[in-house]
């Protein structure tokens, strides 16, 4: 599975990409990006949410590119809670 995604039984117009991943070697040739706007072609929700990494300047730099705005900041703790991970989340709302 490239994608997972969450639908709340009270709007399903509404859909969450919670991990999208490229192994190191296959980086900048376009894949994240196929992958992406594959995703959106295929899902049909108004607005589509997902996290980035706070440092990860190329995802960010895609989602921004695909026209996602980015709504807050967010401090999350890994499961151990040994670290902290800093993300943004994005959204794109579209109209259908």
């Amino acid at each position: 599975r490239y994608f997972s995604q969450y639908n709340s039984e009270q709007d399903n117009q509404n859909v969450e990409v919670l991990n999208l991943c490229i192994k190191d070697n296959y980086r900048d040739m376009g894949i994240g990006k196929a992958l992406l706007k594959s995703f959106l072609d295929w899902r049909k929700e108004n607005e589509v949410i997902l996290y980035c990494l706070e440092d990860n300047d190329n995802a960010n730099r895609l989602y921004k590119n695909l026209g996602f705005e980015a709504l807050s900041k967010v401090t999350a703790y890994t499961p151990t809670k040994a670290s902290k991970i800093k993300a943004i989340q994005y959204s794109l709302k579209r109209d259908f």
